[in-house]
Parts: C-alpha cells; structure tokens; sequence
C-alpha cells in the first residue's frame, strides 16, 4: 500500500513524496490532502485521471484522504490528480499534479468505471442549481446557509464509490430541497411542487396535466437516481402551457421515469 501526501496552499496543490505506485493496484493505494485556510467549510473531492476524458472522482473523508480509484492507474505513465472544493454556490479549484505510475503486472488490463461517477456528478449539478435557485428568489443569508450546512453534512459522509449509501443521500437531498422550495412558495404564492410524477412516455410526447400550471411557468426537473441515465439519454424538454406540462423526448425510455418537478409561476 502507497501513501501520497498533498499539500494546498489556497489553489496551489504540490505533492511532497514521491512514492511507486504500480499500474493495476485497486483498493490499495491512499492520498492524505492538507488544506490551508482557504479550504474551510468546502466539501472537497478529489480528481484522477489518466485521460482526461475517463476522470474518476473521490469524496474526501472527514480527515481529507481518499483512496486512489484503480480507473485511474490502470496503465503505465502520468495521473493526475486535481481537488475541487464546493461551499454553497461557491467552487474552490486547485492545480493538477502529476503522479508516475509505473508498469505493473496487470499494466494495460481494463478496469470499469464505477457507476456512482455518474450519480455524483449529477448531484454536482443538482447542488448548483439549487443554489442559484435559491438566490433567484432572494432568500435571506441565513435560510440559504441553512440549506447549505445540511447539503454539506450530508455530502461529508459520503463515499463516493458506495453506490446503496449515494443513492440513499440523493433521496434525502432532493427531498429536503423539493420540501424547502415548497414552503417558499407558500411564502411567496409563485412555488409548487409536483412530487415524485411517473414519466412514461407512449409516444415521443407527454402531457402532464396540473390546473396550477400556466404558460408563463418555468419547470425544473429532479429525476430520481434510477432514472437519470435514461433520461439524459432519452433527451427530455418541458414546455409548461396553461393547465399541463408538455414533454418531449428525442429517444422514447424502455421503462418509466420518476421525477420530482419544481414549478415556478412567475408574477404569481
């Protein structure tokens, strides 16, 4: 088992061994990260890759260390390794380091991807988005930081490569966030949420009714964890029209959707 010790100073990240890793390792390797002020209160994760169109991701645990993802030693050469930090609606950014890793045994052997990668970056953008969302309605300092706290509590515990607990969290996120959105929109009058709607397409079209709905109405669309892959696939757009939302998709999903739906009326 190897260790590499990082350093950051602000965005600055040096690495201050240089220790052999061999190609193939997995589930053996670790990284230990020290943050400088800077990094306080950001939920950081890890970046690794050999092939920057192949990037693995690690949450890093409550003492900042991770373990290396064998996707991204899996041959002979450079990985790099980056760490990006997100606080709020703020995202902290560190320079890449290059590590060598050196042929091993099983040098060149493919190894697959975890699919949480693509879970956690669509909790990436769900998390952006909620934030700006959450300014868009001008919500005080202090509601928008609580929403934050809970989000980074949660997103603390996370390991990043456990597919069960992922999914678990980004249940318990999106409905603290449907359930925040929807006690502002009690507030204000302008705000309702449609709460876990089946999205099954017969044709290429889809008509969700609602009375609430009206052609001025933006739609923001939370698909659950089963069904974000297929729906970015399936190409999905809404277009809200008085009475119900109009879907549409460019591929027609083999199995039905489940998504939480977030309607806006604006001027409401």
């Amino acid at each position: 088992m190897t260790t590499l010790y990082f350093k950051l100073e602000n965005q600055m990240l040096s690495l201050l061994n240089q220790e052999v890793i061999a190609s193939g390792d997995s589930n053996t390797d670790k990284c230990v990260f020290d943050f400088s002020g800077d990094w306080e209160g950001y939920v950081k994760t890890a970046v690794f890759y050999q092939d920057k169109r192949n990037a693995s991701y690690a949450v890093l645990n409550a003492d900042d260390t991770c373990l290396v993802p064998a996707a991204a030693m899996a041959s002979e050469g450079d990985m790099f390794v980056g760490v990006f930090g997100i606080h709020g609606n703020e995202i902290l950014t560190s320079t890449v380091k290059a590590v060598y890793i050196a042929e091993g045994a099983t040098s060149g052997v493919e190894i697959d991807i975890e699919p949480s990668d693509d879970i956690f970056l669509a909790l990436i953008a769900q998390y952006q988005s909620i934030a700006e969302r959450m300014a868009y309605h001008n919500q005080t300092a202090d509601e928008i930081k609580e929403l934050a706290r809970i989000q980074n509590a949660r997103l603390e515990e996370l390991n990043a490569f456990d597919v069960l607990e992922m999914a678990a969290i980004v249940r318990g996120l999106q409905e603290s966030i449907t359930d925040h959105a929807s006690r502002i929109g009690e507030l204000e009058g302008s705000v309702f949420v449609l709460w876990d709607q089946e999205i099954k397409f017969a044709g290429k079209t889809l008509r969700l009714e609602d009375g609430r709905v009206t052609k001025d109405s933006l739609a923001d669309f939370y698909f659950d964890t089963d069904s974000f892959a297929d729906a970015t696939e399936a190409e999905i757009d809404g277009e809200t029209c008085n009475g119900y939302i109009h879907l549409t998709c460019a591929h027609v999903p083999a199995y039905p959707l489940r998504a939480t739906i977030v309607v806006r009326r604006r001027g409401g």
